[in-house]
């Protein structure tokens, strides 16, 4: 199994405590382990008409990807050595990791480096294309005062950094994507369409069969954004959550605010911070990748499967969230979560063995273990302690947000 990090494509390592495959993870699951490090931020995913002039391929960006693509070669040359299988590869990313696997499922230099892939929580919108992204970029050149490729390459490390499009628009520190959006509001694209690494949109690669066929599973959390909600949320009155879901979604009229309330309504039986959670976390992550999955599950002659990671840590885990918050599904995987919490319940222990039980079949077999979980267009599965099924999680909320556009703001990198 090979780990992606996440971080937006802009921060973290292979190595991050807790956050990292581990020994007892391979001792428990008796599969090798490989993370990596890889370019990450403009060194990584700088998309520049400059640049690409000046590459053999003609293309740019996209560099972190390539970093991916030559550990997932020198894993087939050498992981043997290691006691590893690689005829038997799954790649597992988390966040932008996830992003990266997506993107390696439609890239044809990683066709036949893998043969699973597990994607955690990932954006689902890579479309931008090179030169769409390089006019974004041109804030490098205006900020470094560069108009030609060898000043480009004399630039430091310090001074690319500063130069790049972090707060001017589109942006690329992505402030604004874990709560809701206000609207023709996006960020801007790390990860391109570059017509090398990433030939053409990944979904649109698989309508073409031109991707990566290999088994595929598609999870997310239930409240991927209670992670990052403002802090005073979980005070807030039932008249504080229409005010704020109004006023945040103004400048998309008032019908889609009034129905959003029905939707995620005031109950007894939960919570304001929880609704405006799954509100946020719907529109920006879970109903987005349902679109992904399906098309996958379309096109795809292996199995795809979806997941929705449901259960709840046993107590609020500061600086994460009360519910089931981004990432908590990779530390309960890891076996981590006596880092976050100090004495885990029994249902927390549960959950990381039931997720290790599901994951641990389908990187041998390319299913999971639950008979009951069924590919994408047949059942979505709802992980906790055990392992329950369900037709289509959040019907009536995903389908209302995908038929009024909001796909388009879909987490980006």
């Amino acid at each position: 199994m090979v780990w992606f990090h996440g971080g937006n494509l802009v921060f973290g390592n292979g190595s991050i405590s807790g956050y990292s495959p581990n020994p007892e993870l391979a001792k428990d699951l008796q599969f090798v382990f490989v993370s990596m490090n890889f370019r990450l931020g403009p060194l990584g995913f700088m998309t520049l008409d400059l640049l690409s002039k000046a590459s053999d391929t003609g293309t740019s960006g996209n560099y972190g990807f390539m970093d991916q693509i030559q550990v997932l070669k020198w894993i087939q040359s050498n992981i043997r050595n290691f006691g590893g299988d690689p005829n038997k590869v799954t790649l597992f990313g988390h966040s932008s990791g996830g992003t990266s696997v997506f993107g390696l499922l439609a890239s044809l230099p990683a066709k036949g480096l893998f043969h699973r892939a597990w994607v955690m929580s990932a954006s689902a919108i890579l479309n931008k294309t090179s030169s769409e992204a390089s006019r974004d970029n041109l804030e490098v050149l205006k900020t470094s005062g560069c108009t030609d490729i060898q000043c480009l390459l004399g630039l430091s490390v310090e001074d690319v950094m500063q130069a790049s499009p972090w707060t001017v628009y589109p942006t690329w520190a992505m402030t604004d994507n874990t709560d809701l959006p206000s609207r023709r509001v996006f960020d801007g694209a790390l990860a391109v369409v570059d017509g090398h690494v990433i030939p053409i949109a990944p979904l649109t690669a698989w309508e073409k069969g031109q991707g990566n066929d290999v088994p595929v599973i598609f999870s997310t959390t239930g409240q991927e954004v209670d992670r990052w909600t403002t802090p005073d949320i979980a005070s807030w009155t039932w008249d504080q959550y229409r005010s704020a879901i109004r006023r945040k979604l103004a400048s998309f009229g008032s019908q889609i605010p009034d129905r959003l309330l029905e939707l995620y309504p005031e109950s007894h039986n939960t919570t304001p911070e929880l609704q405006y959670s799954e509100m946020t976390s719907d529109l920006r992550v879970t109903c987005p990748i349902d679109v992904v999955a399906d098309v996958a599950d379309s096109y795809f002659k292996s199995l795809t499967y979806r997941c929705v990671v449901t259960q709840w840590p046993s107590q609020r885990v500061p600086g994460h969230g009360r519910y089931s918050y981004h990432g908590w599904d990779s530390t309960a995987f890891f076996g981590t979560i006596d880092k976050l919490i100090p004495k885990p319940s029994q249902s927390d222990l549960d959950l990381t063995a039931n997720l290790r039980r599901e994951i641990s079949a389908f990187v041998k077999t390319g299913e999971p273990a639950s008979t009951t979980w069924k590919p994408t267009k047949i059942s979505t599965a709802l992980l906790g302690s055990t392992t329950t099924v369900t037709n289509f999680y959040h019907r009536d909320q995903c389908t209302f947000l995908l038929r009024n556009g909001f796909f388009s703001y879909a987490w980006i990198n």
